[in-house]
């Protein structure tokens, strides 16, 4: 059976000389499929022509907006601030401080998006009307997981017990009936300073659809998407407009079978319904393959039998082996467990290629930043702080400037998975440093105390996770769930834990 992507790229050289691949854009739900499909397309390039010379520009849908948009995007920290700051300025039942407010924050700016993505500006104040009408909440009555995830947002910690049930109604109530004010303030503000959150950005490119900042960057391009199901209004609306330029082709990704698979049929007959198809609605019968069941009693027997698999599976070059993790808790156990593979007359194992997020919090440069913030010499929790601490925070944990790293950078030698951990982590560590730096250098609109500087880098620590940066195209992967759409292997692995 001939893959998805495979048939997509032969029909994209059916429609396209080869040669304008150099002004074309292949649009895909993830980056790892887009340079899947560029393979096939460089791989029919050298069967026809003998060798490749034009190659299209891969991107996600994400990307091409974030590319278009003519808004500048701001660091969410920078965003969570100028939230808070007009937050401040509304009256409330009960003060909250600036690292409770920062998970309240990065759930409104989620929020924000949302209603950007889906809705025009025009609908906006009736969304927000009919909602507070729908949520009365001084008789809401809160069941356990709602309680649960409302306490983490006030007090950024699920274990924490110290929140009773009516302060979190009280707070949650206040910020719900000031969410529309606050999301029309944020954006005005944003704007006027040429700057957006993500759906704002979005939104910005169809608003600005008609502008050389935005039609300098479509002239002379194809775009080709492929594999998408459901669509956001805001996405829609874009494929939309290049559609009507002329500009576009579009590929809905196949249906296994239209009766058990209802809800995905319907999305790729509503799509194409609007935006045309370039490859037939028709069901794609699947090979039917042998399925094997393995039962552990915990996830660490589980990661070993992920050792064990694939040093039974993945047998000789070329073959295409996935391990998907369906429970990212799982992430930590499996990769400590991977197995150096080297295949019979190879010196080097088989490259890994790991994508799925590793959270921050699990790694040591976590633990030594808040070791070095808790040490007492410090000084007192309520003591004003300035942004020399950050700097020596940055020489305790030894980061140096680019100019005294270029030896250790110019180094070409493969890097395991351990190694890039370890790169990736100080990394993203160093990011969030400077965003306090300039952030406390411009003024946090409150006196950040040493207390204060512990909770919220600790916070925004908390919320990072780390992409592996490797390889998307190597025989062997281990990704989640969402990576896998599009994406044809030979032995499959799907690792996944569930209490009995």
């Amino acid at each position: 059976m001939q893959s998805f992507l495979r048939h997509t790229a032969e029909s994209i050289l059916e429609k396209l000389d080869w040669k304008q691949l150099r002004n074309t854009t292949l649009v895909l739900p993830s980056h790892r499929a887009g340079l899947v499909l560029k393979e096939e397309l460089l791989r029919l390039q050298q069967e026809r022509h003998a060798q490749a010379v034009w190659a299209p520009t891969v991107l996600t849908l994400t990307n091409l907006q974030d590319a278009l948009s003519p808004l500048y995007a701001e660091d969410e920290l920078f965003t969570i601030v100028r939230l808070y700051q007009l937050y401040q300025q509304y009256p409330h039942t009960e003060a909250i401080s600036l690292d409770l407010f920062y998970n309240w924050g990065r759930q409104m700016i989620a929020d924000f998006t949302n209603i950007d993505a889906s809705m025009p500006a025009e609908e906006v104040p009736n969304f927000f009307a009919n909602t507070i009408a729908a949520h009365e909440l001084s008789t809401w009555q809160l069941d356990p997981e709602t309680e649960e995830r409302l306490r983490n947002l006030v007090s950024g910690s699920a274990v924490s017990g110290l929140v009773d049930k009516d302060s979190v109604k009280r707070q949650y109530e206040v910020l719900w009936r000031q969410m529309g004010e606050l999301y029309r303030a944020l954006r005005t503000q944003m704007a006027a300073e040429g700057k957006g959150y993500t759906g704002m950005r979005q939104r910005a490119v169809i608003e600005h659809w008609e502008e050389e900042s935005v039609q300098q960057q479509l002239s002379g391009r194809t775009f080709v998407f492929a594999g998408f199901n459901y669509l956001l209004p805001v996405e829609r609306e874009l494929m939309e407009r290049l559609r009507d330029a002329e500009q576009a082709l579009f590929y809905w990704d196949f249906v296994p079978n239209f009766e058990t698979n209802e809800k995905a049929f319907s999305f790729a007959q509503h799509n194409a319904g609007i935006l045309g198809a370039a490859n037939p609605l028709t069901a794609n019968p699947l090979t039917v393959k042998p399925i094997t069941v393995i039962r552990c009693v915990s996830r660490e027997a589980q990661a070993q039998y992920v050792h064990r698999w694939l040093q039974q599976n993945y047998t000789a070059k070329g073959q295409k082996v996935g391990v998907v993790i369906c429970d990212e808790t799982m992430l930590e156990s499996v990769i400590y467990t991977l197995p150096a593979i080297t295949l019979p007359g190879e010196e080097t194992p088989v490259p890994i290629n790991i994508t799925k997020g590793f959270p921050l919090r699990n790694t040591a440069v976590y633990a030594r930043v808040l070791a070095w913030l808790n040490d007492p010499v410090r000084g007192q929790a309520d003591m004003p702080v300035s942004p020399t601490i950050l700097d020596e925070l940055a020489t305790f944990l030894g980061f140096v400037e680019a100019a005294e790293s270029e030896e250790t950078e110019s180094n070409t030698s493969p890097l395991s998975w351990q190694e890039l951990l370890i790169l990736e982590s100080e990394y993203q560590v160093r990011k969030l440093i400077n965003q306090l730096r300039s952030l406390l250098n411009e003024g946090l609109g409150v006196v950040c105390t040493l207390k204060l500087l512990r909770l919220l880098l600790r916070r925004m620590m908390e919320n990072v996770t780390m992409p592996f940066h490797g390889e998307p195209v190597t025989d062997i992967q281990i990704m989640g769930v969402l990576e896998t759409r599009m994406l044809d292997f030979d032995r499959l692995l799907y690792s996944m834990w569930r209490k009995a």
